[in-house]
């Protein structure tokens, strides 16, 4: 009887209507969250930035005092401190009063705008602004990159390189990530070796179990790998039994045609009822 191929793409949709497994939900540290998919969103416990900050190297002021200045008169104002990366701002700004800021200072609450350290000039500790300074220029608001409770990753994402500095940045230590599925991974065919030298005796070297492997690897799963298997019909029943109780899929390579030593077919035959589909409309290779 001949043979009816169907579309992989067909195969594809069905297998993913009929997977029925619910996968078991783990909790792993953030160095070991590569390539693993959220098993639930993630929200943002904080504003990124904390607080308002600098977009540029310059003098951190309130606008409201450079409101009439100009080069013929230009505004004086006293370098009270300098505010260094990573440091909480003071709380208090007086009138006339500046701060030394670097690209990324967070701004005292009263500063409402910084200006660029090539725009003015200094004497000890005074600076010389030679035109107004509009409210907001040069700041990066608070939360402008990330929002408090901004929902970051969606939960089914494949966590990416750059992900997990976003994890950590937001302070999580650990996220829910689905448990890896175990794909088991069968060879079948006497004919088979993993061995050089029986190769060059005539034997077929096994290479497309560690395409499959690495396959399996790329897309989130965790190849287990069961061996050559001989062209026995219960040594591929044994192997077929055995790799499903300790995977969530089994993948088997060869022996699935319709020659007599290909005994994959026939053998799980004996196993279940129905046989879905047997060959796909693929070029080998």
């Amino acid at each position: 009887m001949p043979v009816e191929y169907t579309d992989p793409d067909e195969v594809l949709e069905m297998l993913l209507g009929a997977q029925s497994v619910q996968p078991e939900v783990v909790e792993v540290g953030v160095a070991d969250a590569f390539n693993r998919v959220l098993a639930e969103e993630v929200k943002s416990p904080i504003d990124v930035p904390a607080y308002n900050s600098s977009h540029l190297d310059g003098y951190a002021l309130r606008s409201v005092d450079t409101l009439n200045a100009t080069s013929q008169h230009p505004v004086v104002l006293t370098i009270r401190d300098s505010i260094e990366l990573g440091v909480e701002p003071p709380k208090v700004t007086q009138a006339g009063e500046a701060y030394r800021v670097r690209t990324g200072s967070y701004l005292p609450e009263e500063c409402d705008a910084v200006v660029g350290k090539e725009e003015v000039y200094v004497e000890g500790d005074k600076v010389y602004v030679t035109k107004p300074v509009k409210a907001g220029s040069e700041v990066v608001k608070k939360g402008s990159d990330v929002a408090k409770g901004m929902v970051v990753l969606k939960a089914g994402h494949k966590l990416r390189a750059q992900d997990l500095g976003m994890l950590r940045l937001l302070r999580y230590t650990k996220v829910k990530v689905y448990a890896e599925p175990v794909v088991a991974i069968a060879s079948i065919g006497s004919e088979l070796t993993e061995s050089v030298e029986e190769a060059e005796q005539g034997k077929t070297l096994n290479t497309h179990a560690y395409t499959i492997t690495a396959l399996i690897k790329s897309a989130g799963g965790r190849p287990l790998y069961l061996g050559i298997v001989p062209d026995d019909p219960q040594a591929i029943k044994d192997t077929i039994l055995s790799g499903l109780a300790k995977s969530s899929l089994l993948l088997t390579i060869g022996g699935s045609s319709v020659g007599e030593a290909d005994l994959v077919s026939k053998t799980l035959q004996t196993l279940t009822p129905t046989m879905h589909k047997h060959g796909l409309r693929l070029v080998p290779g």
